[in-house]
């Protein structure tokens, strides 16, 4: 029974006497409620200090890792870069998740590494499969999908490098024998391209 918005309306309430107030019960647990408090005062009433919010966005963090920072900046009234610069500073004690759920309620991965590397195997085993089947077996957006293929398709790894490093990965085997075929494949022709060029010379 614990009062998480509208202290100031209950207690205004009790100045005039009043013996009851419409109420709406939030059943959840502490963290739960102390977000839903935030996001509920940011709006609204006697504005929180910036520093209030940078620590409430700390807390937020702390308890509810799996959002993203700009699902955690609109609860907290910040920008997500300032979110994102508070999560870096907590991250000691705050676990380092694969995914965060977004603004929207869906789950998005940090990175797209694997889904790229799932992609690429999906398309080198069966390459007429559209853009959306092998987004939706991937876990990544048709976008990215189409992006991998262009790599592919013109020799590259479906990962770029400065994203390998990232992630402290090297390309795997696997990768290894997608691309090598591929890039074969696309050299032999070039040189087939030539070889006519020269010929109708």
């Amino acid at each position: 029974m614990r009062v998480i918005d509208g202290m100031h309306r209950l207690l205004a309430a009790r100045l005039r006497g009043q013996q009851t107030i419409e109420v709406e019960f939030f059943d959840g647990s502490p963290e739960d409620a102390f977000l839903r408090a935030v996001a509920s005062n940011v709006p609204h009433g006697l504005p929180l200090s910036l520093a209030d919010r940078r620590t409430a966005a700390a807390r937020i963090i702390a308890s509810h890792p799996q959002m993203s920072d700009r699902a955690i900046a609109r609860a907290a009234g910040l920008g997500a870069k300032a979110v994102a610069a508070i999560r870096r500073r907590s991250s000691g004690g705050v676990p380092q998740l694969g995914a965060r759920v977004g603004r929207d309620g869906k789950v998005r991965p940090l990175s797209s590494v694997e889904g790229r590397r799932r992609a690429a195997e999906l398309i080198a085993e069966r390459p007429q499969a559209s853009l959306r089947e092998v987004a939706r077996y991937a876990g990544i957006s048709p976008a990215t999908v189409s992006d991998v293929r262009k790599r592919l398709e013109s020799g590259q790894a479906p990962v770029a490098e400065r994203q390998e490093v990232a992630v402290g990965g090297a390309r795997s085997e696997v990768m290894a024998r997608i691309i090598k075929p591929r890039a074969d494949r696309i050299q032999r022709q070039a040189s087939a391209d030539t070889a006519a060029v020269v010929e109708n010379c």
